[in-house]
């Protein structure tokens, strides 16, 4: 697992299915997904992000790169940084302008400048320097609403200045990646995560 490889620590996000706690395997959610169930999430408290940074402390660690998705979509690095003011260790916490994926490349490129003898503030500067680069669109179906739009079809969204907006709607999966795939191969990018 990368989060392994990384050397980092992941704090879940909670997911539900259609009310439910979910925390089964993701062969699991995207079958249940299929099925019709609605996702929907909350953020993680804050003495789940204190728990984190005591135990990197705990391993060696003398300050903490705390990286999470875009603070004007989620509460998640609101929480983390209530926790930061808590605890011994030193932690900046960085609320990208991205989300999904895109928070994933930027803890890659955080890593590696950690890796290079970076700082955590130039890890930190190097992880928003990736995150304003991107470009993130996503498929959703039956969204809850709220701070993603709500959609009967498979609809197209665009994560971009802290809102999720509605691109486009098709009447099935393949429709919609292809859709994606067209704007994809247009914009010419140097890096594609699907």
């Amino acid at each position: 697992m990368a989060v392994a490889e990384l050397g980092v620590e992941l704090v879940p996000i909670s997911v539900a299915l259609d009310g439910e706690p979910f925390d089964g395997a993701a062969d699991a959610f995207y079958t249940r997904m299929r099925q019709g169930a609605v996702a929907s999430t909350s953020q993680p408290a804050p003495g789940a992000f204190a728990d984190a940074y005591e135990r990197a402390g705990s391993r060696g660690a003398t300050a903490v790169l705390s990286l999470h998705l875009d603070r004007r979509i989620s509460g998640v690095s609101e929480s983390a940084a209530l926790a930061a003011r808590e605890t011994a260790i030193p932690v900046r916490v960085v609320s990208l302008p991205t989300v999904s994926y895109g928070v994933g490349l930027c803890v890659r490129a955080a890593c590696a400048a950690l890796r290079g003898d970076a700082t955590v503030n130039e890890a930190a500067v190097e992880a928003e320097r990736i995150a304003a680069t991107l470009d993130n669109v996503f498929v959703a179906r039956s969204s809850p609403g709220g701070r993603v739009p709500g959609a009967d079809d498979w609809t197209i969204l665009r994560f971009a200045a802290g809102e999720a907006a509605v691109l486009s709607a098709h009447s099935s999966v393949d429709e919609a990646a292809a859709i994606m795939g067209r704007r994809i191969l247009r914009s010419r990018p140097g890096l594609v995560a699907v």
